[in-house]
């Protein structure tokens, strides 16, 4: 089953929700987010092919200030 990232964004609204996610071996990619509500994305299905740790990074925008969470996603 692909992963599937679910994000809650601290009860705030957001202007822009941005994801990617890279490898040391593969460089950052956009992903498509799913707007769920206005502190609430999906990113369903993403593809990670490679085994290795995944650096994923949400950028959220509000009022024009970027807002920058990262996590791991290992994948073997």
């Amino acid at each position: 089953m692909p992963p599937t990232v679910c994000q809650f964004l601290f009860r705030r609204i957001y202007d822009a929700v941005q994801v990617t996610a890279g490898t040391t071996d593969v460089p950052p990619r956009r992903l498509q987010v799913t707007p769920v509500s206005t502190n609430h994305v999906t990113v369903a299905g993403a593809s990670l092919p490679a085994p290795g740790t995944w650096t994923v990074e949400v950028t959220a925008v509000q009022a024009g200030q970027p807002l920058v969470f990262t996590f791991e996603v290992p994948i073997s």
